[in-house]
């Protein structure tokens, strides 16, 4: 027999439908894996911090910056925040130490507005929402 002339024998139905009950298995295993992640919470304390800061005053926000623990650099948040808007800010800290993380925020009118966005962190993540308004400043935090 000339090699040119072998050809592979097609897969049989038995080895079809093996490699398909592999794939199957596969899929609902990973689907399993990602909906018992997010049940449980394991896939949100993975994410990196997101501090939400709403600005419900009349003012713009001109500046804000997060300090952490026995760090002398806060991070600051370059951009400004005009009265009715929200921004979503990831602070970012250079040897991160854990504790808690407070933040500090003033208006273009220079009021100053203080609290702590996470009350305990180690690997700056979650989420947090900071709400500034002529009340004051309301906080409600998942940090990990």
């Amino acid at each position: 027999m000339n090699p040119t002339e072998l050809k592979s024998a097609p897969p049989s139905k038995k080895l079809k439908r093996n490699r398909l009950l592999s794939l199957i298995t596969i899929i609902v295993s990973v689907c399993t894996i990602i909906i018992a992640a997010q049940a449980f919470g394991i896939l949100h304390s993975m994410r990196p911090l997101t501090v939400t800061l709403k600005n419900n005053t009349n003012s713009e926000i001109i500046s804000v910056e997060f300090r952490m623990p026995h760090m002398d650099t806060p991070y600051v948040f370059e951009r400004t925040i005009p009265a009715g808007e929200s921004r979503n800010i990831r602070p970012e800290f250079e040897n991160l130490v854990e504790g808690e993380m407070t933040f500090t925020a003033a208006d273009a009118e220079g009021r100053r507005y203080t609290g702590i966005a996470c009350g305990y962190t180690s690997r700056l993540s979650g989420e947090s929402t900071v709400t500034i308004d002529a009340n004051g400043v309301a906080i409600q935090a998942e940090c990990s």
